[in-house]
């Protein structure tokens, strides 16, 4: 993996992941482990790695893929968009909105798709 790209997330909020491997707002598992922007951004790579070099994700598929219900990946998706934001600064995907390629600092809101950057994995 020596085209791997380490990003750090700090100051990302943490979601419960049940046991199932779904996020959840709340557990009462005693097996529970937590979900944060490292895990967000796996799989952000993840969807992307499964797809054409040239396709692309919608955030909210992330959010979706990870939590339970539509309360939990609705609540989840301002960190997906954060950890996206994270990833497109790096150069690790690309933000796009239509056929225009935004900054990470103007993807709050609005529809966006999130594509392979100049420096994903085996790019």
């Amino acid at each position: 993996m020596a085209d791997l790209c380490l990003v750090d997330f700090p100051n990302m909020p943490r979601f419960v992941w049940t046991p199932g491997g779904r996020i959840a707002t709340t557990s009462s598992s005693p097996l529970c482990i937590y979900c944060d922007a490292m895990d967000i951004a796996a799989s952000i790579m993840d969807m992307l790695s499964r797809r054409s070099s040239e396709a692309s994700i919608c955030p909210s598929d992330v959010a979706r893929a990870l939590a339970d219900d539509e309360t939990t990946w609705r609540a989840l998706m301002p960190s997906v968009r954060e950890v996206a934001a994270e990833l497109a600064r790096h150069g690790v995907i690309i933000v796009t909105q239509g056929k225009s390629t935004l900054d990470p600092a103007d993807i709050a809101h609005g529809p966006i798709r999130l594509r392979r950057g100049e420096r994903f994995p085996g790019r």
